[in-house]
């Protein structure tokens, strides 16, 4: 009884394709599948690559972007939508991406002075797409952090998974260069090791602070303010009565 074959995931299929393409490279013949091609419904390609960035965020944290155009040709609901960079196997999300706090900074790496951020396309939509054409960028944000080896304005590559209706995958390359800025800056802002040193060095222990004075309290707790206070308004009923 034949048993229905288990889809690959975006990920498994990039990875099938390329220990294909490097068994053929070898010379192997390797028969890959033969599977009808659905007709494409929609596309996502780069666009000006000189502007897309890896940014490497001071909290060890990575934010990618990347100008890119959405075509839609015909009615489609995108179900999930990953980026996974080429040195780690884990994925940035595009979920979040609008409420980070450098997003300003994020929206200077596209030509237009307000660009579109095409993860509201792509992530937590209900209704399908319709056809359309958009261009804007594509905001990744994840923990995987940037190599050290890695030098500023190198190029790195990155590859977009979507999955849309009926399990289908798509997948497109994108390349991105390091970007170190706001890391530089945080670091420039920070005192230096040597300044926090002396600073410890000047704090004096809580043992040996000078202890604030108790208030001195009279006997029995009444001021005299208020045995005056009191006599004047005995003296006052008295003349009343």
């Amino acid at each position: 009884m034949p048993t229905r074959q288990r889809r690959l995931s975006t990920r498994e299929e990039a990875e099938h394709r390329r220990i294909c393409n490097k068994l053929q490279n070898l010379g192997i013949q390797v028969n890959a599948g033969a599977t009808a091609e659905p007709k494409q419904r929609f596309n996502l390609e780069p666009i000006h690559p000189a502007w897309a960035r890896v940014h490497d965020l001071p909290d060890g944290s990575v934010a990618v972007t990347l100008p890119a155009r959405l075509t839609i040709f015909s009615s489609v609901m995108i179900t999930e939508a990953l980026v996974w960079p080429e040195w780690d196997e884990g994925s940035l999300e595009l979920d979040g991406a609008c409420g980070h706090r450098d997003l300003n900074h994020f929206l200077k790496d596209f030509p237009s002075s307000s660009p579109k951020i095409l993860n509201d396309l792509l992530v937590g939509r209900t209704p399908p797409l319709q056809r359309c054409r958009y261009e804007g960028l594509l905001i990744a944000i994840g923990w995987s952090r940037v190599p050290a080896a890695y030098s500023d304005e190198k190029p790195v590559n990155f590859e977009v998974g979507l999955r849309y209706e009926q399990d289908l995958d798509f997948s497109c390359n994108f390349v991105a260069r390091v970007d170190r800025s706001l890391k530089c800056k945080y670091e420039k802002t920070r005192p230096s090791a040597e300044l926090i040193r002396e600073r410890l060095s000047r704090r004096v222990p809580l043992f040996q602070r000078e202890q604030v004075a108790p208030t001195h309290r009279v006997p029995g707790g009444v001021r005299p303010e208020a045995d005056k206070i009191s006599d004047s308004l005995k003296e006052h009923r008295g003349t009343i009565q």
